[in-house]
């Protein structure tokens, strides 16, 4: 016992002796970039109507978006921010939102629910800065890589994000991104874990999904699943099989050949009004 206490003792007395000298400044930067920080509210309505053609009913989506931001101040390299959403449904819930499994209506993609919109640690010298955390990302006209601004809910990138400016003409944006936090709020289909049901295949699970029947009665007595990945060059598709009447026809691995496949509809005889879902 007493070998212990002294080592704890020792090692009291070398913090004691050390501590001070080496964190009184680092303490003095939190201390200016707490007391010198800023903390904004800001309180966005937002109502959209929507009238789409195949859906019986309309939608009106009344919601309220609160948001908190928090940055630290100080004259240093060195800052913080963190943000958080509330969206609010007010009245009635006569929308989609993705979520709230209200499928008669169409969508409107602004789900209730908080969400953690920014937090990240950011330096920045003169012609250099490096983000780490949670944080937006808006690349020129983010027709790519954006916000997605008109939504309440803004997606924004778990990401180290390099800047460097290296003349007046060059300079370098580089992320490194391990996470898109979508529009469709905390509770994103795609960050929710998936179960694999054997014997349900995924065009019936799909279609169940987006509710659309693979055998509506006054449509399709039938269901024919083909695969259209080419094979030797060619799609190698049944196309007497596929054109029959009456009937549904579920084609698997044929986005990258989605042309091929309708011009060889087409071309036997299938009518190009013929409704489809990709």
């Amino acid at each position: 016992m007493r070998v212990k206490l002294s080592c704890t003792l020792s090692l009291m007395v070398v913090a004691l002796a050390v501590g001070p000298q080496v964190s009184a400044s680092t303490l003095d930067d939190i201390k200016k970039a707490v007391t010198s920080s800023t903390t904004k509210f800001n309180f966005r309505y937002r109502y959209e109507f929507v009238d789409q053609d195949g859906i019986d009913d309309e939608a009106g989506a009344s919601t309220l978006r609160s948001r908190l931001t928090w940055a630290s101040g100080g004259e240093g390299p060195w800052s913080a921010v963190a943000e958080a959403d509330y969206v609010a449904l007010i009245g009635s819930e006569r929308y989609n939102s993705t979520e709230n499994g209200r499928t008669r209506f169409p969508v409107v993609a602004d789900p209730e629910g908080f969400d953690l919109n920014q937090a990240f640690l950011k330096y920045k010298g003169d012609d250099f800065s490096a983000t780490a955390g949670r944080q937006r990302n808006l690349q020129t006209d983010q027709r790519f890589v954006g916000g997605v601004g008109w939504r309440q809910n803004e997606q924004t990138y778990d990401a180290l994000r390099i800047e460097s400016s290296l003349s007046d003409a060059f300079s370098i944006d580089y992320s490194y991104v391990w996470n898109v936090n979508r529009i469709f709020g905390p509770e994103d289909g795609a960050s929710v874990a998936v179960e694999v049901i054997p014997g349900v295949t995924a065009a019936a699970g799909a279609a169940s999904a987006c509710t659309l029947p693979l055998t509506h009665r006054e449509v399709a007595q039938a269901v024919t699943f083909v695969s259209a990945h080419r094979t030797d060059g060619c799609l190698g598709v049944d196309w007497a099989l596929v054109t029959r009447p009456a009937q549904t026809v579920v084609f698997y691995m044929g986005f990258s050949v989605l042309e091929d496949v309708v011009a060889g509809l087409l071309a036997h005889g299938v009518s190009p009004a013929k409704q489809f879902s990709v």
